[in-house]
């Protein structure tokens, strides 16, 4: 990603200040590359989209030009070990050191959910899609976490394992301690339904993030697609695995980041928040969306009626599409997922966050999950922070792009 826009912005070097000219002139100016000159930057000056004719808005619409939209996630490979890959397949593109001042990927990091340990090989992997409908959200790449084989039928290194039963990965871990603490030292779970068995993170990964925000960044936004096969049967069950995005940043303004740092959650009309998992078909949340609607919780007493699925597109070639007869219903398939969804969270501009992204098994190791995450962006803006169903369609790339509000509406 280019250290500055020549377009768009009038940098002073010192202090590190960034004016706005217009969002809209896109004039260069030979006093921003007299300096880039100066500091060595005349490089990323002349690659700028200035040079190219155009400026990319990376937040499609919100009037703001102030960031790059670069590509940088072809190529990399589905097994790759390397964390940095990962930020690059969320289109993170942009590196930079603790010690510096630039914004960009300082470090990154795959552990269990504890922060330590090692998850196992199989439960991360880069794709160029997930099944036949779930395409990247920018660029050439998606990230994928799974409690199981991050892979769908066809798919190698890693190489599919069904859902159904699921893979025993053998790793086990505490959850996030400082998230567990806030929750009063109990994993949260939807109203009514039973809390987990254990407080353990059972076939964990993590992926972490250390960031330094651009200094015209307020909030940033990340999409994410949670598949389960604990929908229709364990719904309201101590089996539900469950996806987390723990943000650490300075940021104590309004609108509020979760207190226990999870943008994952749904937020009832009480307040009382719950982190992405099946529970979401329940409560009429309107996160869950991509299955069969009927009964649901049929293996876990709590039995209740399900009719806000939408469709079933986005299960297309996942391993989730599978008929089951009679799992909960006649019409039953293996699996379900939440569709498209988009985590967002508040930072302070310029300063260092910290963004972990973590998936487990709750109370068993068998019936597995995955989470899609791709298309890390900043805004100028403040925004209600959480998790929040997109418009525009159920699968692929977004045919209604979300749009930032200061208020934090789209």
């Amino acid at each position: 990603m280019p250290s500055l826009n020549t377009c768009a912005w009038e940098t002073n070097v010192t202090d590190r200040m960034m004016l706005p000219v217009s969002s809209r002139t896109r004039r260069c100016t030979a006093r921003i590359l007299s300096r880039a000159l100066a500091t060595g930057l005349l490089a990323s000056a002349l690659a700028s989209p200035c040079h190219a004719g155009a400026i990319v808005d990376e937040i499609y619409g919100d009037g703001f030009d102030g960031f790059d939209a670069s590509v940088c996630d072809s190529g990399l490979s589905s097994n790759s070990q390397a964390p940095d890959d990962y930020a690059r397949a969320l289109d993170l593109c942009q590196t930079a050191t603790e010690s510096g001042h630039a914004p960009g990927l300082i470090s990154a990091a795959f552990t269990l959910a504890s922060g330590a340990g090692i998850p196992a090989t199989a439960s991360h992997a880069i794709r160029p899609a997930f099944g036949t409908n779930n395409t990247p959200r920018h660029g050439a790449a998606l990230v994928v976490l799974s409690t199981g084989a991050a892979a769908a039928p066809g798919d190698l290194n890693p190489a599919y394992q069904a859902f159904d039963p699921g893979v025993d990965n053998g790793t086990l871990s505490d959850v996030p301690a400082d998230w567990l603490a806030a929750n009063a030292n109990a994993i949260p779970h939807a109203p009514g339904c039973p809390e987990p068995h254990f407080n353990y993170a059972i076939d964990p990964v993590m992926l972490t993030l250390r960031i330094r925000t651009p200094s015209n960044a307020r909030s940033f936004a990340l999409d994410a697609n949670f598949f389960t096969v604990d929908y229709a049967e364990f719904v309201c069950s101590p089996f539900n695995d469950m996806f987390v995005a723990l943000l650490d940043s300075a940021y104590t303004g309004t609108p509020a980041n979760p207190d226990d740092k999870n943008l994952a959650t749904y937020t009832m009309p009480t307040l009382a928040r719950y982190p992405l998992d099946a529970n979401l078909a329940r409560d009429a949340t309107g996160l869950f969306t991509q299955c069969v609607n009927g009964t649901t919780g049929c293996s876990s007493q709590n039995i209740q009626t399900m009719s806000a699925c939408t469709g079933t597109s986005g299960l297309v070639g996942t391993g989730l599409d599978v008929a089951t007869p009679n799992r909960c219903d006649a019409d039953s398939l293996r699996g379900g997922a939440t569709g498209w969804l988009t985590l967002r969270g508040n930072v302070l501009p310029g300063e260092i966050i910290t963004l972990r992204l973590a998936i487990w098994d709750t109370s068993d190791y068998l019936e597995d999950s995955a989470i899609l995450l791709d298309h890390l962006r900043w805004s100028a803006s403040s925004v209600t922070a959480g998790t929040f169903a997109q418009q525009g369609g159920e699968s692929g790339s977004p045919q209604s792009p979300p749009r930032f509000r200061q208020d934090g509406g789209r």
